[in-house]
């Protein structure tokens, strides 16, 4: 049984698995080196941080998502916010 409850346990089981990755791998090291790093900084709690973040969301989905056509991007919320 695994459980994933916070993000450090995300972070452990990535860094875990990481050597056997290889398709994936590049979503894993921007999970791990950008996006869970950001959130534990609190860039979320703010317009620009969060802004930051849907950068590296955007860069997950293009990894896992194929080119389908997304409503809510960083570019959306940077007009959303006026930045």
């Amino acid at each position: 049984r695994l459980d994933i409850a916070r993000r450090d346990d995300l972070r452990r089981f990535i860094l875990l698995i990481e050597p056997y990755l290889i398709h994936r791998q590049p979503v894993a090291m921007v999970l791990i080196e950008d996006l869970i790093p950001g959130l534990e900084a609190g860039k979320g709690s703010t317009e620009e941080g969060f802004v930051e973040l849907m950068g590296y969301v955007d860069e997950i989905r293009k990894h896992t998502h194929g080119t389908g056509r997304r409503k809510y991007t960083q570019d959306y919320f940077r007009d959303e916010f006026n930045l």
